[in-house]
């Protein structure tokens, strides 16, 4: 029997994704390197806003 697999991509979804681990890198291990180095490049202004995100 064969069996279908459906994928889906969301553009949204990734941005919202990704800016969520860019606010909590710390609960994502796989992932800290990425957001600390990304960070870096960000403004506090910008981080500060981030953190609007997850209220």
């Amino acid at each position: 029997m064969k069996q279908k697999v459906h994928a889906v991509y969301s553009p949204y979804r990734e941005l919202l994704t990704s800016l969520h681990v860019l606010n909590k890198p710390e609960h994502h291990l796989d992932r800290i390197e990425w957001a600390n180095r990304i960070q870096k490049f960000l403004s506090a202004e910008m981080l500060h806003t981030l953190s609007f995100l997850e209220k």
